[in-house]
């Protein structure tokens, strides 16, 4: 009797005096929900059918040619219209069985990830890219570190050439 059932028993019993029902059944009772969207849908389907009627009446006043013409442009243009419709909802098939497809996968990569595995796998390879991008900039600042002596060792003997130079110079002005 634990959890649900024992739920359910005592959402029965209060029934009875409180009148708590679910949601879907006062839904369907209160607003009159699936009767109301049947009626709907008939109501739409009697104006489809006048207007249709309708269409052919206005074809009774022409001359018989251009009767027949209409005729042909109002069958064409029904047959667009219910290939168009057909082709949206084939697509919106395609569409909702993508969605599907990518639900599962997204699930499936939630349920993945959120087992003790799957956190561990995360937590290494996060550390595996700080890792890496750590030793990067310890490359980088060596090398930095590098051109730099190279540079003033560069300057370095560029001085000592110079001062070399001048020494020779002043020990010829003074011979």
């Amino acid at each position: 009797m634990r959890g649900r059932r024992r739920k359910r028993r005592r959402m029965r019993s209060k029934r009875k005096w409180k009148g708590t029902r679910s949601k879907r059944c006062r839904r369907r009772t209160r607003r009159g929900g699936r009767r109301r969207m049947r009626e709907e849908k008939e109501k739409e389907k009697d104006e489809k059918k006048e207007k249709r009627e309708n269409r052919w009446k206005k074809g009774r006043k022409m001359s018989r040619l251009r009767k027949e013409e209409w005729q042909e442009e109002e069958e064409k243009k029904i047959r667009i219209k219910s290939r168009r419709i057909r082709l949206k909802k084939e697509g919106e098939e395609e569409e909702k069985e993508e969605e599907k497809l990518e639900k599962r996968k997204r699930c499936r990569r939630r349920r993945r990830r959120n087992t003790k595995g799957g956190r561990r796998r995360r937590r290494k390879s996060r550390m595996r890219e700080k890792q890496k991008s750590t030793e990067k900039r310890i490359k980088m600042q060596i090398g930095r570190k590098k051109k730099g002596e190279e540079k003033a060792t560069g300057r370095r003997e560029e001085k000592e050439k110079d001062e070399e130079k001048e020494n020779e110079e002043e020990q010829e002005q003074e011979e």
